[in-house]
């Protein structure tokens, strides 16, 4: 997962398929279980969520809270 975020501020992260939180819910995935890095000068954050975390529709909709 890669993203224009901090690592900071979020604890949870909720991913569903589809394109809002009314999909089918993937996972819950608690930060602690992350790693974290930063990945370059263009100001991105990369995680690594442990799993391969796909959508048969393509799409996933990720909850941070």
């Amino acid at each position: 997962m890669k993203g224009t975020f901090s690592n900071s501020g979020w604890t949870t992260l909720k991913i569903y398929s589809g394109t809002s939180a009314s999909g089918t819910l993937q996972a819950t995935i608690s930060r602690t279980s992350t790693t974290y890095a930063s990945a370059g000068f263009f100001g991105y954050t990369s995680w690594d969520l442990g799993a391969d975390y796909t959508s048969g529709s393509g799409n996933l909709y990720l909850v941070f809270s």
